[in-house]
């Protein structure tokens, strides 16, 4: 297991990709809007951005379920 502060620190960095994702899949979505000629490339950003903020919530997720267990100790 990760200990606390390391997996603080950790979803931490995750957020902050998550955060980057975001607005990478911003700038994907708009080129995908004006109707751009060949999209592989947004696609697949927006693929990758998808797995990075749902890795996020997941690490978020469990980050508060262990510190509501630990609280309860």
């Amino acid at each position: 297991m990760i200990s606390g502060k390391a997996g603080r620190r950790i979803t931490l960095g995750v957020g902050v990709l998550s955060t980057l994702a975001m607005v990478a899949s911003f700038l994907a979505l708009t080129d995908i809007a004006h109707g751009e000629v060949d999209l592989a490339l947004e696609w697949r950003v927006l693929r990758i951005c998808a797995l990075i903020i749902v890795a996020f919530h997941v690490m978020a997720m469990t980050a508060l379920l262990r510190g509501e267990q630990s609280a309860r100790r």
